[in-house]
């Protein structure tokens, strides 16, 4: 609870803490199942953290479930009630409200933590408007059932609302979930970032841009809902379903100029639903055991983000940053290596020798990957 090192917010808080049950002597600690066990949730820093000290100690895992109850404390409430009385700006968003993460030592929308206990949260989260307050899961479903059975379109402002995703499986599997969400901010962190990450399907892009504003002007005689029907998602840009003649005239937003509906605009097309992202955080992993990230990888994420003008932040390169070693050799002057991690790079990849264990000293990193961006009013708008 309070401040954080975290760089994409200023406070963490967090109001459940798990013990044992039916044991008095079991100290609080935190517990997750690990819906993603072998890949976003496989090192989770939590569960080291939680095993390290003098806590429950359990092994997050799924067979532990039915071992811990939550219990619910309300001085980290208290400590929002008064940061929010006082309207605190974010230090990190500057002109904006004070940002808040959400349940970052374990995952609000687990399945041991019951709606009871997660509505009971939510009636002390929405009194909270002078805050931004951002919640995100690795169960992404959960939280987007949950979320729009209790607000339904009317989602708070103050909520922003993420999923973590480490790899292209988890992303798809997930990502159409939180879109379902009304909220005035969705995002993805791909941290641990564990592979390539394609937002924008090029051949979606290159079609959907290539179409005027009205059915008459399409070329090769394929009709508009012809080519949608075989269009994929464009998490970035935006996603389009086949529509009837009337939200055709729906497709620009008329404040904005993007392509799709605005929610923030109040600009809704009946049959798609909050058809983009709004910020994209991406990391490699940290630790002990982490998992080396291409700094390619990221390059990727960054590169479409721009092109699409979505906000970016790169919050760390890891503690195994890596790059080819072509890549390498031809970088004038040539980055330092750690050699400590050629053990943990693949063949003809070379790890990089960070000045923090975490690698999110961004002067440290390449100029291009030096971007810690914020949405602004859940537009899309890059700088």
């Amino acid at each position: 609870m309070g401040l954080t090192k975290i760089e994409y917010t200023d406070e963490v808080s967090n109001p459940l803490f798990a013990k044992l049950k039916n044991d008095d002597n079991s100290k609080a600690g935190t517990f997750c199942d690990k819906p993603d066990a072998e890949g976003t949730c496989k090192n989770c820093w939590a569960e080291e953290l939680n095993g390290r000290f003098k806590n429950n100690k359990l092994k997050f895992d799924k067979s532990n479930r039915d071992k811990i109850e939550w219990i619910y404390k309300d001085k980290p409430m208290l400590r929002l009630r008064s940061l929010n009385a006082n309207k605190r700006q974010s230090a990190r968003n500057s002109g904006n409200p004070l940002m808040v993460f959400c349940c970052d030592t374990f995952d609000l929308f687990q399945p041991s933590i019951s709606d009871e206990l997660r509505h009971r949260i939510f009636d002390e989260y929405d009194q909270f408007t002078n805050l931004t307050l951002q919640i995100q899961t690795t169960y992404t479903p959960k939280m987007a059932n949950f979320i729009n059975a209790r607000y339904g379109r009317d989602v708070p402002c103050h909520y922003w609302f993420g999923m973590s995703a480490g790899n292209q499986d988890w992303f798809e599997k997930n990502v159409e979930y939180l879109l379902s969400i009304n909220s005035t901010v969705r995002y993805v962190i791909f941290e641990p970032l564990l592979s390539e990450i394609h937002l924008v399907d090029p051949i979606t892009e290159g079609a959907i841009d290539s179409i005027d504003e009205t059915d008459e002007n399409i070329d090769s005689g394929v009709s508009y809902h012809e080519l949608m029907e075989s269009a994929d998602w464009d998490y970035l840009g935006h996603a389009f379903d086949p529509y009837t003649d009337e939200e055709l005239q729906m497709r620009f937003c008329k404040k904005c100029g993007n392509k799709g509906a605005n929610p923030m605009h109040n600009n809704y097309l009946p049959h798609v639903v909050n058809n983009y992202l709004n910020w994209v955080i991406v990391g490699g992993e940290s630790g002990t055991n982490a998992r080396p990230c291409n700094l390619n990888w990221i390059r990727s994420i960054v590169n479409q983000c721009k092109t699409a003008k979505v906000p970016v932040f790169v919050k760390q390169l890891g503690s195994v940053p890596m790059m080819s070693e072509k890549e390498w050799r031809e970088i004038n002057p040539i980055r330092l290596l750690k050699y400590q991690n050629a053990g943990k790079v693949p063949q003809h990849f070379v790890p990089l020798l960070m000045s923090d264990r975490k690698g999110g000293n961004i002067d440290f990193f390449p100029e291009d990957l030096q971007k810690r961006q914020f949405p602004k009013n859940g537009d899309n708008e890059n700088e």
